[in-house]
């Protein structure tokens, strides 16, 4: 920042100008003159000092001179002075407050005499300022006197300087500004007089200026003292801080006058000062920290007495305030049952003492509070360059109740480990890499290991040759448990052949150990295995018995579905023969071929359904495919049995054979024919169902197509109900069904996605329902 004082425009003056030596002297000789005791009067508008009437010893006459303009008193004054009174009297043109001043004139010879200046206005009759009345009075000889200073004077610069240390005056109402030389060398500003508002507080930094200018401004309102402390920059950047104190001086009239102030340079003490705060300051947040963090910090006399103890420290403890404590033994404040502080820890102190030892930790030690609870705690006791010593304390009683819970864990899971050793189930763990940590006897005997084999740090399937599907299904998990998406793993049942030569039957699976790795667990199934191939050997020769037996059967069975299309063949035969209508002839015609083409489909699907084939399916209309159905039943005139369609007005549609539907629902109508032995009602009914979750087995939650074939016959016992999709399970005489039926049914419905039931209350008929994924 920089400071300087205000720099005036002078009426007139031109910087370069010089007088000539006679001028000066003429003007010098004027003003030495008039300045004894002279009057003049100044012109408000040019400034122009025109001398009214001077007294001296020599002549009372008026002074003929006709005066000088400012240009000329700047040139007699010097610059830095002629400001200053320029500044003054445009001061009191503007105010009209009086202005007083001193200043020294230097004659041709550097001769100086000093005079006082004091200045009034004259107003018109309009009460503004007209004119300057203002009176000179040489004071040289006093100046003279006053000016030499006496020993003490300087002692006391002297002193001020060793003590960066100034003084100042402040003159009021003008807010005029005298510093002494000692303080103008500690701002580092030019000398000369400074004006309070815009100098000396453009020193102080900006976020303090305006509150210091309301504390100054404040006790000048009050007429009382004031202080503060500032930090400044130097012209020369320098920050520096000021310490600032002022009193008041008043007239014989208790007025005002002015301030008379010391300022000095605090600098190095202030920032040692906020240095040594700062410090505190960190120091009392890491206190607060450890405080936070659980950390007891305590300091002990030499003789054990507690000199002083943090609040985590007493909330260890469980003590109260730390007046509490001050002075006292840890061991006078602990509660009953807990450890012999003093006789579990006397040695060790007296080694500290002696400077045997610096430091020493104590774990474990069961503190007992007065209120009775117990801490499990690590104090750590270390000197202090004072003979004092610092107390650390850790409160270890969640970490040892943990580490008893961690024991006590694994007593219980190397209990539980050993009991499925003992059920014979061997088991290996892995850490993360995969690499065996821990293998049972069991698991070693199993895999033909040795004992003495070194399997640690191992992989499991180095030591062992999986089958491919194995490896690369424990290869994808292994990939997803770097990857953080750990999930049990159940193996498929596989062979392992061993180095004996013995295949080894094994069911294995794997859970993730969170933080350690895997367990594997294997279970040897060899010998259940081998009774199980045994028994399916047996089986096969026992199901080739009752193919065999079912031969004849069968045989009957595709004779009864053959027959099922020959029926309508006579039927419409014996139609066509009879009938004169050509056009109706030959729709009976087309039907019979429709049969003729159905049974042969119907041998093509049986032989299809005993090998295992599928039929190609597509998206088809259910509505279209019963109404055709419908219609083909219909024209077979089944006698005594009515038959209702219930259709949706929209399309439902589904992934389905269209021969193997229409066989599906021929079959459901004919066993409900056959059911209501040629008398009754058969309802055929199609509607949008929606299933939800675990509704019905088998399907998911979603929307499906539900075919309902509802007969009102004499419906079936539940041991019948619950066998009807068996394959050859048939309540019909020998001859009269192969007990395919339903059992094609049933294969034909999974195939599509679908599902069939049957619903039956005996006496009220049978309600058969198939439902199938909506396309």
């Amino acid at each position: 920042m920089k400071m300087k004082a205000k720099q005036a425009t002078i009426p007139g003056t031109d910087d370069s100008r010089v007088l000539d030596t006679a001028n000066r002297e003429r003007l010098f000789s004027l003003f030495q003159r008039a300045g004894r005791l002279g009057s003049w009067r100044i012109d408000t508008d040019t400034l122009r000092w025109q001398p009214m009437r001077r007294m001296d010893p020599d002549s009372l006459s008026d002074s003929a001179d006709d005066g000088f303009d400012f240009a000329a008193m700047a040139e007699v004054f010097g610059p830095h002075q002629a400001t200053h009174i320029r500044e003054g009297l445009e001061r009191l043109i503007a105010t009209g407050a009086p202005f007083r001043c001193q200043a020294d004139v230097v004659a041709s010879d550097n001769s100086t005499a000093r005079f006082e200046i004091e200045a009034e206005a004259e107003r018109g009759p309009d009460g503004t300022v007209a004119s300057i009345f203002a009176i000179t009075r040489d004071i040289t000889d006093g100046a003279r006197v006053t000016s030499q200073p006496d020993e003490h004077t300087r002692l006391l610069e002297q002193a001020q300087r060793i003590g960066r240390i100034g003084h100042w005056w402040l003159e009021l109402p003008g807010h005029t500004l005298t510093w002494s030389d000692v303080l103008f060398d500690i701002t580092g500003v030019p000398r000369g007089t400074l004006e309070w508002q815009k100098n000396f507080l453009d020193l102080i930094v900006a976020d303090q200026r305006d509150k210091i200018a309301d504390v100054c401004e404040r006790a000048i309102r009050n007429r009382e003292g004031f202080q503060f402390q500032a930090d400044i920059e130097r012209q020369d950047r320098r920050a520096m801080v000021v310490q600032v104190i002022a009193r008041p001086r008043f007239d014989d009239h208790g007025s005002l006058t002015g301030y008379f102030g010391t300022t000095q340079d605090v600098t190095r003490q202030a920032f040692t000062e906020r240095e040594r705060k700062s410090s505190d300051l960190r120091l009392q947040a890491v206190f607060d920290a450890l405080d936070k963090a659980g950390v007891g910090i305590g300091v002990q006399h030499a003789d054990g007495r507690i000199r002083s103890a943090r609040p985590a420290l007493l909330k260890i403890a469980g003590l109260g305030s730390e007046d509490r404590v001050l002075g006292k033994q840890w061991s006078e404040l602990q509660g009953a049952d807990g450890t012999d502080i003093r006789t579990h820890f006397g040695p060790v102190l007296r080694e500290i003492q002696k400077g045997d030892r610096e430091s020493v930790n104590f774990e474990n030690v069961r503190w007992v509070r007065p209120d009775g609870s117990e801490a499990i705690v690590l104090i750590r006791l270390a000197p202090l360059p004072s003979g004092e010593r610092a107390m650390i304390v850790l409160d270890q009683t969640s970490e040892s109740r943990a580490r008893s819970e961690i024991e006590a864990r694994e007593y219980r899971t190397r209990a539980i480990l050993d009991a499925i050793d003992s059920a014979g189930i061997g088991y290996c763990i892995e850490d993360m890499e995969g690499r065996i940590y821990d293998v049972s006897p069991v698991l070693r005997q199993m895999l033909e290991l040795t004992a003495g084999e070194e399997l640690l740090s191992r992989r499991l399937r180095d030591l062992i040759a999986m089958p491919d599907h194995i490896a690369q299904q424990v290869d994808r998990e292994t990939r997803s448990g770097a990857h953080g998406r750990e999930q049990p793993l159940v193996l498929p049942e596989f062979s392992l052949s061993l180095p004996s030569g013995r295949t080894l039957r094994v069911h294995a699976r794997s859970t993730p150990l969170p933080g350690v790795g895997r367990l594997i667990l294997a279970i040897d199934q060899t010998d259940r295995w081998q009774m199980e191939q045994q028994q399916i050997e047996i089986d096969r020769h026992l199901q080739e018995v009752q193919k065999m037996e079912a031969i004849g059967q069968l045989a009957g069975g595709v004779a009864h579905e053959i027959n099922n299309m020959l029926h309508p063949i006579r039927t419409f035969a014996r139609a066509a023969s009879t009938m004169d209508d050509a056009e109706r002839r030959a729709h009976y015609l087309s039907r019979i071929m429709d049969c003729a083409d159905k049974a042969s489909k119907i041998v093509r699907e049986t032989l299809s359904f005993a090998r295992g084939d599928q039929g190609g399916v597509k998206v088809l209309s259910l509505n279209d495919l019963l109404s055709g159905v419908v219609s083909f039943s219909r024209d077979l005139q089944m006698s005594g049995i009515e038959l209702e369609v219930d259709l949706p007005p929209g399309h439902l549609r589904a992934s389905v054979n269209e021969t193997e539907f229409t066989q599906v629902l021929l079959n459901l109508l004919h066993n409900a024919a056959d059911a209501m032995a040629g008398e009754g009602i058969i309802r055929l009914a199609l509607a949008s169902r929606t299933v939800s979750v675990q509704q019905v087995v088998g399907l998911p939650a979603g929307t499906y197509a539900c075919i309902s074939v509802i007969d009102n016959g004499p419906g079936m016992p539940p041991d019948i109900e619950d066998r009807a999709f068996e394959p050859f399970f048939t309540t019909k005489e020998p001859g009269k069904g192969t007990g395919l039926g339903l059992s094609v049914v049933y294969g034909i419905i999974k195939r599509w996605g679908g599902v069939i039931d049957l619903h039956s209350t005996p006496g009220k008929g049978v309600t058969a329902e198939i439902l199938l994924p909506l396309a």
